[in-house]
């Protein structure tokens, strides 16, 4: 919002906080204090914000930092910060049209008041409930230190204590949590959770880890299931009571940060790909067949934007393995991700996988940058057309061509998946646990061979007016 005044008509109140995280947590505590002690008498603890962040530059590295304006009991104030760090609060700044004495010292002890109490903490607990994204399944019910699940009718019912100076901060944590939670386990798991209905909860949280646990073991195709149980990882299980549900703030670390980009990208890709109407009707040695309607969905636009939120996955979760150069003439910082994203699935798959994906992350940049889609609409009967763009001459409809020594190879949005999410799971686990070796052969992996798929039974309702009376596999 723009400044009507100068700086030097603003109250300054020293606070000398350094961080982002404790500047935040002073900023939580302030806004508490007003809405306690200086709302206006038509509110019920609430002091009224109209929240319009600006930025104006002072003098050298000093800025000043205007959040917005609020509604007290004794006026109404513009309120703001000056900082010498964007991680400070260096100095309280307010202005009201009210005598500067009527407000000055009430502002002092706001502001004393809430340094010593931004600490404090109050246990919340909530709970949210997880639909089975697949008919015909079950999870494993994990508890942890923080949190714990059950199932009620088809539904997953999580239940998770937070520490936190307010309810309202509280909340804001609580959603962090779920979405973060929905999107590592949507990874875990090659399927695509969601949350809804959080609140907070009316059963209190008890720590009940007083079973064993089924894990799973690593694997690359399909979900990972014991019978038609659906089951996490021991490193999975670590990284959601160890970061994700920790008894108070948000976890900060960039390496669980870019995990969780990571994470999210993946959970968007499985999104866009049941908008196609594909569904899995068999699974075998070494195939999976599935079908899908031929209808009027835009199922170019679903899988060409669900590769390329694999792509982001693996592009923004291997953050850390980013290596900057700057371009010898103008000093710009290059940067090579299809590179980076060509090495980490050659780290965890081979040489070969890694160019299939350097090709793939090309179609995310062409698409992203000139508009141009990867694969051609799917029509209710497709006719083949030449393009000299791709991999095999031929438009690719529903399958991705790609260059691999010397000869064109297809590979489908299934495989691109379960890949992705293979790379991403043995990347968290190396660098977050250390853990570099997997019981998977992954030379050996459905790209040139085959993968033992896991145990799983699933029924799932056929197409209407399908019927497969019989299959020959060649």
């Amino acid at each position: 919002m723009p400044l009507l005044v100068g700086l030097d008509q603003f109250t300054q109140i020293k606070v000398g906080v350094k961080g982002i995280k404790d500047s935040n947590k002073f900023l939580h505590s302030f806004c508490n204090q007003l809405d306690i002690l200086l709302h206006p008498e038509h509110t019920e603890n609430v002091a009224p914000w109209i929240y319009r962040p600006s930025k104006h530059q002072v003098h050298g590295n000093v800025s000043f930092r205007v959040i917005g304006k609020v509604q007290t009991n004794i006026g109404h104030f513009t309120i703001g910060y000056l900082t010498d760090n964007s991680s400070n609060i260096d100095t309280l700044c307010l202005h009201s049209n009210n005598c500067k004495e009527e407000y000055e010292q009430v502002f002092k002890s706001l502001v004393k008041k809430s340094i010593e109490q931004m600490h404090y903490l109050t246990y919340y607990d909530f709970q949210a409930y997880m639909d089975f994204p697949l008919e015909g399944i079950t999870v494993e019910c994990y508890a942890g230190n923080n949190f714990s699940m059950t199932i009620v009718d088809k539904s997953v019912k999580v239940i998770f204590r937070i520490g936190a100076l307010t309810a309202n901060e509280a909340m804001v944590h609580a959603i962090n949590r779920m979405v973060h939670f929905s999107a590592f386990i949507s990874q875990e798991t090659n399927m695509c959770w969601t949350y809804r209905d959080l609140s907070y909860s009316d059963t209190p949280f008890t720590v009940t880890k007083d079973r064993d646990f089924d894990f799973y073991r690593a694997y690359i195709d399909q979900f990972p299931a014991i019978g038609n149980k659906v089951c996490w990882s021991s490193c999975a299980y670590r990284f959601v009571d160890e970061f994700i549900f920790i008894e108070n703030d948000s976890n900060e670390e960039d390496a669980y940060q870019y995990v969780i980009s990571g994470a999210r990208h993946v959970r968007e890709a499985l999104w866009q790909e049941s908008r196609t109407g594909s569904f899995q009707s068999l699974v075998m040695d070494n195939s999976v067949l599935t079908l899908s309607p031929r209808d009027s969905r835009d199922k170019q636009a679903f899988m060409t934007l669900a590769m390329m939120s694999y792509m982001s996955a693996l592009e923004s979760a291997t953050m850390l393995e980013s290596k900057e150069k700057k371009c010898e003439v103008c000093g710009s910082i290059i940067y090579s991700i299809g590179n980076r994203v060509k090495d980490v699935v050659s780290k965890y798959f081979n040489n070969e996988l890694g160019l299939i994906f350097k090709q793939l992350y090309n179609y995310r940049s062409k698409f992203l940058h000139a508009g141009k889609y990867p694969l051609r609409p799917t029509y209710p009967r497709n006719t083949p057309r030449i393009d000299p763009s791709t991999a095999t001459g031929l438009e690719d409809t529903d399958i991705f061509s790609v260059k691999s020594n010397g000869r064109s190879i297809t590979v489908s949005i299934m495989n691109i998946r379960e890949w992705t999410t293979y790379v991403l799971r043995c990347y968290y686990q190396d660098k977050l646990f250390g853990i570099t070796d997997s019981d998977i052969d992954t030379k050996d992996n459905n790209a040139t061979g085959v993968v033992p798929h896991p145990e799983i039974q699933i029924s799932i309702e056929p197409i209407p007016g399908i019927e497969i009376e019989d299959m020959i596999i060649e």
